[in-house]
């Protein structure tokens, strides 16, 4: 490493906190670019018509707990069902070895009727489900900066992401266009679900969903593009 360090004329990081990552492993801050993931904003945006409340949760994925933190997601579920009483819907996408594990937390937690895994998901299905839910949720242990966030802030969604998650402390202003916990916190995400599925926070969350969306925008492909023919001319 220390090799590259000297000898390499530029590093691209992703996100803030890989740039502060990498000058603590003793790169110098002048050879270090942030060069964030970029999304199709013009595939990835909201549904105009959709302002409706409704109580579905979307996730997705690697079904993999150690990763993406399911075990975490389900408690909090568990504690806002107890709790409320109320009916939701948690959906998530995607495939893994630890399909079966999550399947028995969620029947020991009697969340069985409230839980559907789509399995693999097509990008046009994985964006009709952004486009329709109240919740995006990412739970995630460790993520350095998972493209999920970024597809479901363009989308408009109400994102609920763990501090772990690079581009969620890279985008989400707390509060103001998402919701940050801490890692691993079950009562911190509670205390959000709670908040988020109440139908009394409709128009609040509809409001943090356009600016979610207007973040998603400050960040459109064309600014790697030109960081790029910067770099090169």
């Amino acid at each position: 490493l220390k090799f590259l360090f000297k000898k390499s004329f530029l590093f691209f990081s992703t996100g803030n906190v890989g740039v502060s990552n990498l000058i603590k492993m003793g790169i110098s801050r002048s050879k270090v670019r942030d060069f964030p993931f970029f999304v199709d904003l013009n595939f990835f945006k909201p549904n105009v018509d959709n302002r409706k409340f409704n109580s579905t949760i979307f996730s997705s994925g690697r079904l993999d707990i150690a990763h993406k933190g399911y075990e975490i997601a389900f408690k909090a579920l568990y504690h806002f069902k107890i709790s409320s009483g109320d009916s939701f819907d948690y959906l998530i996408a995607g495939t893994g070895s630890d399909e079966s594990i999550i399947r028995k937390l969620g029947l020991s937690l009697n969340l069985a009727d409230n839980v559907t895994f789509l399995g693999w998901c097509e990008p046009d299905q994985i964006l009709n489900y952004y486009q329709n839910c109240r919740i995006f949720l990412h739970s995630s242990h460790f993520d350095p900066f998972p493209n999920a966030v970024l597809e479901a802030m363009a989308c408009g969604c109400l994102v609920i992401a763990s501090s772990a998650a690079g581009s969620a402390m890279d985008r989400i202003e707390h509060g103001v266009n998402g919701f940050i916990f801490e890692d691993g916190s079950v009562e911190e995400l509670t205390k959000y679900l709670i908040w988020a599925l109440s139908p009394k926070n409709n128009q609040k969350i509809f409001e943090m969903g356009i600016a979610a969306r207007q973040t998603a925008l400050s960040y459109p492909a064309i600014l790697g593009v030109n960081l790029l023919k910067k770099l090169i001319s």
